[in-house]
């Protein structure tokens, strides 16, 4: 519907596997089943409700930016990486 959904995506490595979650205000926690690295792309996928989300995105320096999509929806994403 064109509107920004601010949000964060939480990347974590544990044992030798990815995991984490994207939490917004105005959508549940969506726990994260995928991530695949390939150099400065990543692509992220997460259970959501309405079914799974992917996210794929190129980092840049600390700069994000790419696109989601579900269920043939979709929109662009931008971001920012913080530090820890």
């Amino acid at each position: 519907m064109g509107e920004q959904i601010p949000g964060t995506l939480n990347i974590t490595f544990r044992d030798g596997a990815y995991g984490g979650v994207i939490s917004s205000s105005m959508l549940p926690d969506m726990p994260i089943s995928s991530v695949t690295v390939t150099g400065p792309k990543i692509t992220v996928a997460a259970d959501s409700p309405n079914g799974t989300v992917v996210i794929e995105f190129t980092l840049t320096g600390k700069d994000l930016a790419g696109s989601w999509s579900m269920a043939g929806d979709g929109g662009p994403v931008t971001g920012r990486k913080r530090d820890g």
